[in-house]
């Protein structure tokens, strides 16, 4: 619990550096469970659900607090898709508790302000068309998954309710519209895909020219969904990146 928020993580492994995981906008940390289990072979890994919080603070000070529950200093945060955005807050918020960041299958933390129309709108529609527009985006970024994953995907979201899908779109402006700090000039990876539908090319461009001196690890085919289509794939990139540290 911090500031009256309570929060629920997974630890696993035992190696250095630790690789702090945030996952995509649904903050389930199960979601990446396949290649969070291959990393966990060689480093310690901290991975989390999301809170049902509306404020971007709120989360990255949980994030920060997690940390120094567990007696960590420094950790390699791994941010993919929604987690990509948290991450870039997180390392202008706390630089020093940084080794390194990998921005995968994401785009600028600026560009997740809402228009106040469009969340206005998500608060009156009935339930179940909200439910349904979340599922039918999600359907489209999870092109060429096993049925296992549409299936949990699908369940997943039935459990929300409207107010808490809301309260995560809020969460995304609410990063987007946080004071810039700092720019991170530290090691930075970013991953992306040559077809991913959520981050088109041009988001792709912005993000690289953002973090100049980052490393680029491009997979082909595997749209928004490289850590699902290819684990192992996605593994070996980060192991190679933590390694380099």
């Amino acid at each position: 619990n911090h500031g009256g928020i309570a929060w629920r993580y997974h630890r696993g492994g035992s190696g250095t550096p630790t690789i702090v995981i945030a996952t995509g906008a649904l903050g389930i940390a199960e979601a990446g469970f396949q290649v969070q289990s291959l990393l966990e072979k060689r480093f310690t890994v901290l991975t989390m659900d999301y809170p049902d919080v509306a404020s971007a603070p709120d989360l990255i000070d949980g994030l920060l607090a997690i940390l120094d529950a567990e007696g960590i200093t420094t950790a390699m945060w791994h941010g993919g898709s929604f987690g990509g955005l948290i991450v870039q807050r997180v390392v202008e918020r706390a630089p020093e508790r940084v080794a390194g960041i990998i921005l995968s299958h994401t785009g600028l933390v600026t560009a997740a302000q809402m228009p106040g129309w469009a969340l206005w709108l998500m608060e009156i529609l009935p339930a179940s068309w909200v439910n349904g527009l979340f599922k039918k985006r999600l359907r489209g970024f999870l092109a060429g998954a096993p049925p296992f994953w549409l299936e949990w995907f699908e369940r997943v979201i039935t459990a929300f309710s409207r107010d808490q899908l809301v309260r995560r779109l809020k969460l995304a402006d609410s990063l987007g519209k946080m004071p810039s700090g700092r720019a991170w000039t530290g090691p930075t990876l970013i991953v992306e895909s040559d077809n991913d539908p959520a981050v088109k090319p041009e988001a792709r461009q912005a993000l690289r020219a953002a973090f100049p001196g980052a490393r680029v690890h491009r997979f082909s085919g595997t749209g928004h969904s490289a850590s699902i289509l290819d684990p192992v794939g996605t593994a070996r990139v980060v192991t190679e990146f933590a390694e380099s540290l």
